[in-house]
């Protein structure tokens, strides 16, 4: 598996970029990364995209810079050559695909059908892109072309908004999606990197979609905690539900039969993501504690605590349903 897959996951969305004026690539590059969108696809769509490519990937070594609408081989050396690190195709281009590995980019097709993805698995392919994906049936369309390709991986893009991402990113399946609502037209046209920035740092949320899950209160013992659950219960009308390790009193409230991870306990937060949260922390300087992940008999990750304790709570990654 490429090692780029990763990254591309950890970020979720990947903002799709037409543009006309090479010289305004840093400063875009620059308003997505500090939304929290480090990457880029610029489409050969326009004559600017390979000198756009060449400046954002210099201003911005760390950032992941690709290039879209790539038809030729000629184009693949172009833009690698320019730094991209990723190559995106409207459709499964074997000569494409080739050229793109023999030059260590990382090759997303684009395919919509059974045998596009039968031909992908003869390549090799790990991850192809799903294209057009709502004009092509949306992530119902999606679900059932995968089905019979366990382990491939998809970036949908091609009608994606932040309107609509949701459900393409619950899927595990999904690596990261492709739009352009955050890099419009307009917005480029204007230099308005203030908007871009903002549009940018929704579709982080978005592709996290973090939530209070419950509050996890440390007690004494079994005893202890029966008696604080049924005192939640007899003070606000909570029903209580008893468990192995806690009690429940309310989804909310969660009170432990002893003591919790935390000085004080712990508070879950739920994500869409796990995997793509972890990265996310990692990029604002958060880690987790390998030690602490629970996994499901799929081996995915279905919780796992922060290293850190905020305000004596222990912090509880669990993965959204």
């Amino acid at each position: 598996m490429h090692a780029l897959l990763e990254e591309i996951g950890g970020l979720g969305v990947i903002p799709v970029v037409t543009i006309d004026e090479p010289a305004d690539a840093p400063a875009l590059i620059a308003a997505l990364a500090d939304g929290g969108l480090p990457t880029a696809e610029f489409t050969f769509r326009t004559p600017a995209a390979i000198e756009a490519i060449r400046a954002a990937s210099a201003a911005r070594p760390d950032a992941i810079i690709g290039a879209g609408t790539v038809t030729t081989p000629a184009q693949v050396d172009a833009a690698v050559d320019a730094g991209a690190r990723f190559i995106v195709s409207p459709g499964l281009d074997e000569d494409v695909v080739r050229r793109s590995r023999e030059l260590g980019a990382l090759p997303l097709p684009g395919c919509a059908t059974a045998t596009d993805l039968t031909r992908a698995r003869r390549l090799g392919m790990d991850a192809v892109k799903f294209f057009p994906a709502e004009a092509a049936g949306g992530i119902a369309m999606l679900r059932a072309l995968a089905a019979p390709f366990p382990g491939l991986r998809f970036v949908p893009t091609g009608g994606i908004d932040i309107a609509n991402m949701d459900p393409y990113l619950g899927d595990r399946r999904v690596l990261a999606v492709g739009g352009s609502w955050m890099v419009r037209p307009d917005l480029l046209k204007a230099r308005d990197w203030a908007s871009v920035t903002q549009l940018a740092a929704m579709a982080v949320r978005g592709a996290n979609r973090f939530a209070l899950a419950h509050v996890g209160l440390s007690t004494a013992d079994a005893e202890d905690a029966d008696r604080v659950a049924r005192r939640f219960a007899a003070l606000f009308g909570f029903d209580v539900k008893s468990g192995t390790s806690s009690i429940f009193a309310s989804p909310g409230i969660e009170v432990v039969k002893g003591s919790s991870r935390g000085e004080l306990g712990h508070i879950a937060i739920r994500t869409a993501s796990i995997p793509r949260a972890v990265a996310y922390l990692a990029r604002n300087g958060a880690a987790v504690d390998p030690a602490s992940e629970k996994r499901a008999p799929d081996g995915s990750v279905r919780a796992v605590y922060l290293a850190e304790e905020v305000a004596g709570f222990a912090i509880h990654l669990i993965q959204e349903d």
